[in-house]
C-alpha cells in the first residue's frame, strides 16, 4: 500500500513525544541546578575552612 502524503503521522508522533521531551528537559535543568548548588556549597565550605585555619594559625603564632 502506498503512503498517503496527506498523512500527518510525523507531526502526531512529534506531538505525542513533546511531553516526554519537556519532562526530560525539566529533569536535566533540575539536575543542573542541584549540581551547581552543590558546587557553590562546597566552595563556601572551603572558604570557611580556610578562614578558620588562618585564624587558628594566627592564634597559635601569637600564643
Amino acid at each position: 500500500m502506498a503512503r498517503n502524503f496527506d498523512d500527518d503521522a510525523p507531526r502526531r508522533t512529534r506531538d505525542t513525544d513533546e511531553p516526554v521531551h519537556a519532562r526530560r528537559r525539566d529533569a536535566d535543568e533540575r539536575i543542573y541546578v542541584v549540581s551547581i548548588n552543590l558546587v557553590i556549597n562546597a566552595q563556601e565550605n572551603l572558604v570557611r575552612r580556610r578562614r578558620l585555619d588562618r585564624i587558628r594559625r594566627a592564634g597559635a603564632a601569637a600564643s
